[in-house]
C-alpha cells in the first residue's frame, strides 16, 4: 500500500474510534455466567485442563486480558465458536453468548499473535471464520453488541493490521473490512458517505496480491460460505438506502463478487 492510501484510509478508519480498551469484551464479560465458563472450559470433558481452562477464563472476566497459550487451550475456545445457538431454542440467548465471547478472544489473540499469544494463522481456522459468528450472534444479541464490534474492528484494523507488513491485502484483513461496511450501515452508525466511500473504493480497487484466493471467496467449511453470502444479501438491501449513486454502484459490485463467490 501506498503511504498515501494508507493514511487515507487510516483517517477514515480513525473516525471510528478504535477501541483499545476492549470494550466488546467487556460488556461480554459482564453478561458471562459461571455457569458459561465451566461448559467453555470443559470442551473435551471433564477432568482434560478444566481447572486450568476455568481460571484463565476467569481471568479474563477479570480483567479482561487475553490468555496466553501456557495459561489456557485454546482448542475449548475454537470448539465453543463451532456451536450453532440456534439449535438450543430454550437457551438461545446462553448460546450465543457464550459463542461471542469465545470468537471475541479468538480474534483479539489473533490480532496479538506476535506477541506470545495464540497464532491463528498456523491454524485450518483463521478470523473470516469466527468474525462470522461473532457477527451472527451480536446480531442475535442486539445493537449495543453490534457497535461494540465497529470499535473492535477498527482497532484491529488501524492499530494492528494496517501497520504489520504484508498484511494490507490480505483476503482476511479485507474481510474484516467488508464487516465495516456491514456493521457501520447496519447499526445507522453516524458516518459520512465520503468517509464511507474510502473504505469502499478501496475494497473494491484492491488486488490480492500473492495470496491463494480473493477474499471474496470463502470455502464451505464451518457454512462460511453459506453465512457471508447470508450477510451480503442482507447489506444489498441497507445500500439501497445509501444517497450517492457512485457509492451505491461500488458497494454493489462488491457484493456480486461475494454472492457469485468465485
Amino acid at each position: 500500500m501506498q503511504p498515501a492510501e494508507q493514511a487515507k484510509l487510516k483517517n477514515a478508519i480513525a473516525f471510528l474510534k478504535p477501541d483499545k480498551k476492549r470494550s466488546l469484551l467487556k460488556l461480554l464479560s459482564a453478561q458471562v455466567t459461571e455457569a458459561m465458563l465451566l461448559d467453555i472450559a470443559r470442551g473435551f470433558g471433564p477432568g482434560y485442563k478444566v481447572k486450568e481452562n476455568l481460571d484463565a477464563l476467569r481471568m479474563t472476566i477479570a480483567n479482561y486480558e487475553i490468555p496466553a497459550t501456557d495459561a489456557l487451550d485454546y482448542e475449548v475456545l475454537r470448539s465453543e465458536s463451532y456451536s450453532d445457538p440456534e439449535n438450543y431454542k430454550d437457551k438461545e440467548q446462553y448460546e450465543h453468548l457464550k459463542r461471542a465471547f469465545c470468537c471475541t478472544i479468538l480474534i483479539t489473540a489473533n490480532s496479538l499473535h506476535n506477541n506470545g499469544y495464540y497464532d491463528l494463522f498456523s491454524s485450518d481456522v483463521n478470523d473470516e471464520y469466527y468474525l462470522i459468528r461473532l457477527i451472527e450472534s451480536c446480531n442475535y444479541l442486539g445493537k449495543d453488541f453490534l457497535l461494540q464490534i465497529i470499535g473492535f474492528l477498527a482497532w484491529q484494523i488501524n492499530e494492528v493490521k494496517l501497520n504489520a507488513d504484508n498484511t494490507w491485502n490480505n483476503p482476511i484483513f479485507l474481510t474484516s473490512l467488508f464487516a465495516l461496511i456491514y456493521l457501520l450501515l447496519k447499526t445507522g452508525y453516524p458516518v459520512a458517505e465520503t468517509d464511507l466511500k474510502i473504505l469502499v473504493n478501496y475494497l473494491n480497487n484492491i488486488q490480492t496480491g500473492n495470496y491463494y484466493r480473493d477474499w471474496w471467496v470463502f470455502d464451505n467449511f464451518l457454512q462460511a460460505k453459506v453465512k457471508w453470502k447470508k450477510l451480503a444479501m442482507e447489506l444489498s438491501m441497507l445500500v439501497k438506502k445509501l444517497k450517492d449513486k457512485d457509492l451505491k454502484k461500488e458497494l454493489d459490485e462488491i457484493l456480486d463478487k461475494v454472492l457469485l463467490n468465485e
